[in-house]
């Protein structure tokens, strides 16, 4: 079999990492292995979306080293050697008409929305004269990837294309291309858990794809070694580490929480509603599939509908739980959550930094409504009844109640619900700890750490090394850009919101 890796930089090192690994393992498979990579001809990536030029200059060098520990019998390719420089030209005028561009069936503009959004966390980004040449330059850049990689595609005729993620810019067009010509299509991505990064492979879907990512759930539980209780015990783990401010493999957001501490006015005459509401720019641009099952066009939107259904409802309160993840984000999807309470009288706003206990709050709600947050797997686990009213892994897990319509979703707000079965909960929480030995690297380690002497600092890739020392590697390729890094050059993400947008 003819297979085809795809890496576009180095700068997230364990990404070329897993897929130098996986290369490695492939063509000792015995298999016919290429590996096209990028220097820099791209210009512009997620990764360094400033085009600072000293980042240019480290990641072309850690390429180049990173390379050399793959085995000669793998083709090595310059995506450069297939690059032709054109000129495309979209029309857009906000964000919503970038996310409609296509070429060759690329999905360009949700690529490019989606690497923008992640770094910037800005939702509508006015498009004028500054953000516009900038926009154009990365639709361009895509653009001219997804024709040097047909090209490179031409060439070789491959059996099957691996790449990472499948949702950045520099990421989009393999996978895309790969589908339009019924070539395999595998999509990689690194699972961090509590011990240490695992590879996950998708097959012909993405790592963001809802059944995609169910499937995998159910081929890991049902391939697992473990007896049952054993992945039972896993997956509660998941469930009592999130809820204790333990590692699950994500970022801790309890931490400075106070256990037991509610809000001051909460009645429990009333009938409570707690809305966990999610990083919303973590959701967008990941592809029509979240876009078409979402309810409402944005949280805001949704919340606003909730308080105008039950404003006459004297005996029910809202409670918005701000995602702990907004508490800086300085853009209206986020700070005009917090000025509902001037237009409501039914809703109390818990900012993101708050100390009020997530977890008090869910256990204290008759009903919990989520956007897509983690907040409404484990409410679901923790037995209360939940409404789901946008995409997330666990849409068609049968844990939440999912209106289809607003009729739906204030009959629910207004009925008596029964928790659902958690068992398919469970099955999540396994996912999310459990990971196959196996799927450990077995050539190239993904890991680096930061070294140190006196107040100078290198940060140490361990794939990389000169004399066997990756401290040593380090030490001098830094030394090396030096210079660079005192005479680098960069351009300003435009940042600017535009205010006219609808919420």
């Amino acid at each position: 079999m003819k297979i085809l890796f795809y890496s576009c930089h180095a700068i997230w090192y364990e990404h070329l990492s897993i897929l130098l690994d996986e290369a490695i393992c492939r063509q000792k498979e015995g298999h016919e292995v290429y590996f096209v990579y990028n220097s820099c001809a791209l210009g512009i990536c997620t990764g360094n979306l400033s085009q600072d030029s000293y980042v240019c200059a480290q990641c072309c060098t850690w390429m180049h080293s990173a390379l050399r520990l793959l085995p000669k019998s793998i083709h090595t390719i310059n995506i450069s050697e297939f690059w032709q420089n054109k000129k495309f030209t979209f029309q857009y005028e906000s964000a919503q008409d970038i996310k409609r561009i296509e070429y060759r069936n690329v999905k360009v503009g949700y690529a490019v929305l989606s690497s923008y959004i992640t770094k910037t966390r800005n939702l509508y980004p006015e498009i004028n004269k500054e953000s516009r040449a900038y926009f154009d330059k990365i639709i361009n850049a895509t653009c001219n990837l997804t024709d040097a990689l047909d090209r490179v595609i031409d060439s070789i005729q491959p059996d099957r294309m691996c790449f990472f993620n499948a949702r950045f810019f520099e990421w989009r067009p393999p996978y895309d291309l790969a589908v339009s010509k019924g070539i395999e299509a595998v999509s990689y991505e690194k699972t961090p858990y509590v011990n240490g990064v695992r590879t996950v492979r998708f097959v012909n879907t993405t790592p963001h794809n809802i059944e995609g990512l169910q499937a995998k759930r159910d081929e890991l539980w049902a391939n697992s070694q473990l007896t049952e209780d054993e992945k039972i015990a896993i997956g509660e783990d998941f469930f009592l580490r999130r809820r204790n401010g333990a590692d699950a493999g994500d970022k801790i957001y309890i931490s400075n929480q106070t256990k037991g501490k509610m809000p001051d006015d909460w009645d429990d005459n009333k009938k409570n509603i707690v809305i966990f509401n999610s990083s919303e720019d973590e959701f967008a641009a990941i592809g029509d599939e979240f876009d078409s099952l979402a309810l409402f066009p944005t949280q805001y939107r949704g919340i606003k509908f909730i308080l105008e259904s039950l404003k006459d409802k004297q005996d029910y309160h809202v409670y918005l739980r701000i995602h702990p993840n907004l508490s800086k984000v300085p853009y209206r999807y986020h700070t005009e959550l917090l000025n509902l309470p001037k237009q409501y009288s039914n809703i109390t706003v818990i900012p993101g930094g708050d100390s009020i206990s997530t977890y008090d709050l869910m256990d204290a709600a008759e009903k919990v409504v989520v956007f897509g947050s983690t907040m409404g797997l484990e409410a679901a686990y923790w037995n209360k009844p939940v409404i789901l009213l946008a995409g997330a892994n666990y849409y068609n897990s049968d844990l939440c109640y999912v209106p289809h319509s607003e009729d739906e979703l204030t009959e629910l707000l207004k009925s008596s619900l029964r928790p659902k079965k958690n068992a398919s909960a469970i099955k999540w929480g396994f996912y999310m700890m459990y990971r196959n030995p196996d799927d450990k690297w077995k050539y190239v380690p993904p890991t680096a750490e930061i070294f140190s002497i006196g107040r100078f600092k290198w940060y140490v890739v361990h794939a990389l090394k000169l004399f066997g020392s990756s401290k040593l590697y380090a030490i001098l390729s830094h030394y090396r850009l030096w210079y660079s890094r005192h005479h680098s050059t960069r351009i300003d993400v435009p940042m600017k919101e535009d205010v006219t947008a609808e919420l």
